[in-house]
């Protein structure tokens, strides 16, 4: 298709294009009545109205998925199709589904165009602050990701308080309990149960889980990183590389001669099967997913490599500790309750990184 026919796409023009039974499931998916028995055009304008309502696309844009965000912003005011990863297509196309923007799919990106309708409202959204709102739910939805996935659960007030000291703008549990239930209602991978904002995981056995590691988490310190590394943790594929990661890592490009992508995929799924607490058969068995068979010679190999990546593995039970960090705490604890003598120039228990006449052993 030529850029100026893909320029000249209009809403009701897509709609149109679409089939009967296309457009009753649009108006199913939107909540629109009454479509019963109506003929495709009466279907069209049954459905403009709503589609094209300055309510319905906030809410719409809203809970947009920040990656294709950017390119849905840019389609708003490119005169020529947006070039758009398909790695991050899946939200671009569920809008084109909806009628909402002119999607062209190719074998590694695809072009998207928004409707001149679409950008009138968009033009809108710029001049009365629609952006910088949803800049704060953008922000709110990455820290819940990141936090679920680095802590399992955590309760809504202290999610407000790491979001608070981490970020110019603030929130309250009101506010963000407000714009995360919409992403939660959109099949966000995280969720609300009673006091706390966790991990989609504990859905699978309703939420029977989440006594366990709250009964593990009791009297423990949580580990809080700065922010640029927390919002690394919302990528549900991000692992802290550690020498233990990339031994394991490259057991499999070496022994089991995996490529670096399939290797590092598996090494993620071992670490999130570590950060859970999975059995060692449990984590195993994910081996299975990648069709690898580990012999009696190679299982012997795998096993301590497995072990000491667990052991550096950020966990839930430790409030995103590591099994190391755990115990190297636990040295400095026993060193200072014992009276040995510290020396100016080793470390300083407090845990600092400076050395020990640097920190608490300044005169």
């Amino acid at each position: 298709m030529k850029n100026n026919e893909l320029m000249s796409v209009s809403v009701r023009g897509l709609l149109s294009n679409q089939t009967v039974a296309k457009l009753v499931s649009i108006a199913k998916n939107i909540n629109i009545k009454g479509y019963s028995g109506k003929t495709k055009s009466a279907l069209v304008e049954l459905i403009y109205p709503r589609i094209t309502d300055r309510t319905f696309l906030e809410d719409l844009f809203l809970i947009c998925d920040h990656r294709s965000w950017e390119y849905i912003l840019t389609s708003s005011t490119d005169s020529s199709p947006t070039q758009v990863p398909n790695s991050v297509l899946s939200p671009c196309e569920a809008l084109a589904e909806l009628c909402l923007l002119q999607c062209t799919k190719g074998d590694s990106c695809s072009f998207i165009v928004m409707p001149a309708e679409i950008k009138e409202v968009f033009a809108q959204f710029s001049a009365d602050g629609y952006m910088e709102r949803k800049a704060k739910a953008d922000l709110l939805d990455r820290y819940a990701l990141a936090v679920t996935h680095l802590y399992g659960l955590i309760r809504q007030d202290e999610f407000v308080s790491i979001f608070n000291a981490q970020n110019s703008v603030k929130t309250d549990v009101d506010e963000m309990f407000s714009v995360l239930i919409q992403h939660v209602q959109s099949d966000a991978p995280y969720g609300f149960w009673d006091d706390y904002l966790t991990h989609s995981l504990f859905e699978e056995n309703e939420y029977k889980d989440t006594e366990d590691l709250l009964s593990a988490l009791t009297g423990k310190q949580r580990f809080i990183p700065e922010r640029n590394l927390l919002l690394q943790y919302a990528d549900p594929n991000f692992i802290e590389r550690s020498p233990a990661s990339n031994r394991f890592m490259r057991f499999f490009c070496d022994k089991m001669s995996c490529s670096e992508r399939i290797a590092a995929d598996i090494t993620s799924e071992f670490s999130f099967a570590c950060q859970v607490d999975a059995s060692i058969g449990k984590a195993l068995s994910l081996l299975d997913t990648y069709d690898l068979r580990l012999t009696k010679d190679r299982a012997k190999e795998l096993i301590p490599l497995l072990v000491d990546l667990s052991n550096h593995t950020r966990k839930w039970s430790n409030c995103g500790f590591t099994p190391e960090e755990i115990h190297q705490q636990k040295i400095r604890s026993s060193s200072v309750r014992q009276g040995r003598k510290i020396g100016r120039n080793e470390p300083c228990p407090c845990g600092s990184g400076k050395k020990y006449k640097q920190c608490c052993g300044r005169v």
